[in-house]
């Protein structure tokens, strides 16, 4: 027998005490009398469907599947697939935080992810973070701008998972990054990578030192991580990729487009999870 879900006693106080009537095994505590069952404290608790039905739908959504589609093949209406969800990223939040401590990162990429809300009508924006020798996807914030402020709030993040300032880190040419990121890893080899566009088509690309090493000593860098010779962002804009090939809310030129924010966030922090473990 488990654990109390309650008060914590241990399994010599907790006996079976029939069943829900969703099939789902109810126990009673004789510590401190309350029941619950097998799946109170997840993200199937309170639900009538089955567990193993939640979790498919959810990650046949996660694979790409748009919600009007889920709706037709596997009959849940809309609301409920996003009421499901938002709390089975809930529980992976704080599954996250439990596992994502302590991580020894040494070279970080930053980037963010553009896509839209409301009937393209707003600007959502992902940041993410990847530590390109573990290819761990460490953190990602949702905004909607890329503001000083919601860049503090992603370096806050992404500095709360990794156990110390990298030994290397690159972004794009956002200027908040060059600002912000220095004084937060203040010994860490940063340098950004600017690419120059002429309408959609790259034009050249600017390798721009922003700390107090140079370039050079950041790719020199790369090379005894046996990353790569030239500074880039090619591991974060591949998890990108990967992201986009994921839920149809971040394709591009798409008609899944979320309808709120929570719902973007509810699926980027399903799509790390998954990426991750």
């Amino acid at each position: 027998n488990p654990c109390c879900a309650f008060c914590k006693s241990s399994s010599d106080f907790v006996v079976k005490h029939g069943k829900e009537r969703n099939g789902a095994q109810r126990f009673k505590c004789n510590a401190c009398k309350r029941t619950f069952n097998d799946r109170t404290g997840t993200a199937f608790a309170g639900l009538k469907t089955r567990p193993r039905e939640v979790a498919r739908t959810l990650a046949a959504l996660d694979e790409g599947m748009g919600v009007l589609g889920l709706e037709r093949v596997f009959g849940h209406a809309e609301a409920t697939v996003k009421r499901w969800l938002v709390n089975a990223a809930r529980h992976v939040l704080q599954v996250m935080e439990r596992l994502m401590r302590g991580v020894d990162a040494k070279f970080i990429q930053l980037d963010e992810l553009r896509t839209y809300f409301a009937k393209k009508e707003q600007e959502v924006w992902v940041w993410k973070s990847m530590d390109c020798v573990s290819k761990l996807w460490l953190a990602v914030h949702v905004s909607l701008a890329r503001s000083v402020e919601e860049c503090k709030a992603f370096l806050k993040k992404t500095t709360r998972v990794i156990a110390q300032a990298p030994l290397g880190a690159s972004t794009d040419g956002l200027q908040e990054y060059g600002s912000l990121l220095p004084k937060r890893w203040r010994k860490t080899a940063y340098a950004q990578v600017v690419k120059h566009y002429e309408g959609r088509k790259l034009v050249s690309v600017e390798r721009r030192q922003v700390s107090k090493h140079t370039v050079a000593e950041v790719e020199q860098l790369l090379v005894e991580l046996e990353l790569g010779r030239t500074l880039n962002t090619s591991f974060v804009e591949r998890l990108n990729a990967t992201t986009r090939a994921g839920p149809a809310r971040f394709h591009r030129r798409t008609l899944h487009y979320s309808k709120q924010p929570e719902c973007v966030t509810a699926a980027i922090l399903l799509r790390q999870a998954a990426y991750n473990f």
